[in-house]
């Protein structure tokens, strides 16, 4: 008997590229399927197109349109909450999948609560940006432990597919983190994330676009940068993570296996100890001891930063004791 397999599909106003990936939800070669659409109180022809189809293909879809905009990440959970299939797949309003893309995530998820793919990234028009992803984002796939999805989510949502029971670990999503990131802390700490390095789909970027834009990066601002303002915006940063990242915890901390709970909580005391008024040469040896639960995820011109960081202390609190 074959694997029911969902497909979450999250609109909101995407009348523009909402039809071509319909027509390619409907020509995926696995089956059964059904594509369960929840709309974001669209107010173009969204919702007028997604009756259309319906009416097309009686028994595929379930389309359920909220009263009021719930923004992407609660729109996505509850698409997903409404899912009868085995396996769900995330679906963007706005990419193209490739025919065989549900078998392949069938044919290859094993054993692991989540796999995701490689994609092709395109403009507006279809044009190939370029024919992998993975590659343009620089994303470390070889890391799948919980604390490397917790710096740096590599699963990007709309080339995932997880299988049921996962919801009930992940449900409700932390509505400050993107649904795919999410997902992905809960799978690692689960039964694990799978890898198909195939690009499974046109990953369609524009001003639209919720996230996953193509961003020039330059260094040249950080070079010119005073070292004391550089030094100040990382420990701002720092206390981001420690207070938003706090609350991750707490919101998650009934869900998650003993041995994450331990490493988010080190994860979260090694970036508190930046702002707190510690002896230096201690504050060094910490930094040095706790750098190896990142090494994989830091360049060493940015552990040369943060241990720099630890040994200058914050002039905020006052002269740090000197040993």
């Amino acid at each position: 008997m074959m694997t029911f397999v969902s497909i979450a599909l999250a609109t909101c106003n995407g009348e523009r590229y909402l039809e071509r990936q319909l027509d390619s939800l409907l020509a995926q070669t696995y089956r059964p399927i059904e594509i369960v659409v929840c709309d974001d109180f669209s107010d173009d022809s969204t919702v007028e197109i997604l009756t259309r189809y319906a009416s097309s293909n009686p028994g595929v879809f379930k389309i359920q349109r909220n009263d009021a905009r719930l923004g992407y990440v609660r729109n996505f959970e509850k698409a997903m909450g409404l899912c009868s299939g085995d396996y769900i797949a995330p679906c963007d309003q706005d990419d193209v999948w490739r025919p065989d893309k549900i078998r392949m995530l069938v044919d290859h998820i094993g054993g692991c609560s989540l796999i995701h793919s490689d994609a092709r990234m395109v403009d507006e028009t279809g044009m190939l940006l370029s024919p992998s992803f993975t590659a343009f984002a620089k994303k470390d796939i070889e890391e799948t432990g919980f604390l490397s999805f917790l710096r740096n989510n590599v699963v990007t949502g709309c080339t995932c597919m997880i299988k049921s029971g996962l919801l009930e670990k992940a449900i409700p999503f932390w509505r400050g983190m993107p649904h795919d990131q999410w997902l992905a802390l809960m799978a690692a700490d689960d039964r694990g994330i799978a890898y198909i390095p195939e690009p499974l789909i046109d990953y369609r970027q524009h001003s639209g676009n919720t996230s996953g834009k193509v961003q020039a990066r330059s260094n040249r601002g950080l070079r010119s940068k005073a070292i004391k303002d550089f030094f100040d915006e990382r420990r701002r940063t720092y206390d981001s993570i420690v207070e938003n990242y706090g609350v991750v915890l707490r919101f998650a901390e009934a869900r998650l296996s003993p041995k994450a709970k331990r490493d988010f909580s080190r994860w979260l005391e090694y970036y508190k100890s930046f702002s707190g008024k510690r002896v230096r040469l201690r504050a060094f040896i910490f930094h040095a001891t706790h750098l190896r639960l990142f090494s994989r995820n830091l360049s060493g011109a940015k552990a040369l930063m943060d241990l720099a960081l630890s040994l200058i202390g914050d002039p905020a609190l006052g002269r740090n004791e000197r040993v």
